[in-house]
């Protein structure tokens, strides 16, 4: 893991359709998919860095927007759960544009917000998703700025209780280079797994992020390139495969 996620790389072009087109490939609206087989791939790269056993609670995140971090912590959470085996929490603190409940399809909007202004509990936003062993807790609603609500929170706590519910959490913050929110979470878990999107996140800029989640205190696990282009044509690349 230390590397890339090769599965990723597939796995997203599985969303994205063909490169050239530009086209989206997906099995239900806005849930990213991947084959057994690279699932198989995504839970050996998590166990190699001890996810699962030793490592309970995962930031997924990002240096700048749009390098995919909620489809990688969907597609984390989905091959971890192993079609039910394990008991996976997918968590939504990316207060500042969330987008998990519209990717699982969420039927209740209320979720992290809420149970951080004492509105409800845990246990009342956690809900299910279409994926076996894959709960969800949105970002919820309320109309605190995100930073307030960051200052109000035991996160400490709030990831221990999240613990408490599943076998493995991963929670999707927003990018760690805009904003302090990522920050705060990161030094609350048990490592992080920094998004990077191929041809795209400067070398430097990455490199600072990783800087910044280890001054924050936390781990970083490894790396995943996403969204890696194929400059080939597709038709040229099946006769040489």
């Amino acid at each position: 893991m230390s590397r890339t996620y090769e599965a990723l790389k597939r796995a997203e072009n599985l969303r994205s359709g063909a490169a050239e087109t530009g086209q989206r490939g997906i099995g239900a609206p806005g849930i990213a998919t991947a084959t057994a087989d690279e699932d198989f791939e995504l839970r050996q790269a998590m166990a190699s860095v001890k996810i699962g056993s030793e490592v309970k609670t995962v930031v997924v995140s990002s240096s700048l927007h749009g390098e995919g971090t909620s489809s990688v912590a969907w597609l984390l959470a989905r091959a971890a759960a192993a079609n039910g085996e394990n008991k996976v929490l997918l968590v939504d603190m990316n207060f500042r544009t969330p987008s998990l409940w519209r990717m699982a399809q969420a039927g209740s909007p209320e979720g992290v917000m809420n149970v951080i202004s004492g509105e409800k509990t845990l246990d009342q936003v956690t809900q299910d998703t279409a994926e076996r062993g894959v709960r969800l807790v949105t970002a919820g609603t309320g109309g605190d700025d995100a930073i307030v609500l960051l200052e109000r929170a035991d996160m400490p706590a709030l990831v221990k209780e999240l613990a408490s519910q599943a076998d493995l959490v991963f929670i999707d913050v927003p990018p760690f280079a805009l904003y302090p929110d990522a920050a705060t979470v990161a030094g609350a878990v048990d490592g992080v797994v920094l998004v990077v999107e191929a041809d795209s996140t400067p070398v430097a800029v990455a490199s600072r992020t990783i800087e910044a989640i280890r001054k924050a205190g936390g781990e970083v696990l490894g790396s995943v390139l996403n969204k890696r282009r194929e400059y080939i044509p597709v038709a040229i690349s099946e006769l040489v495969a």
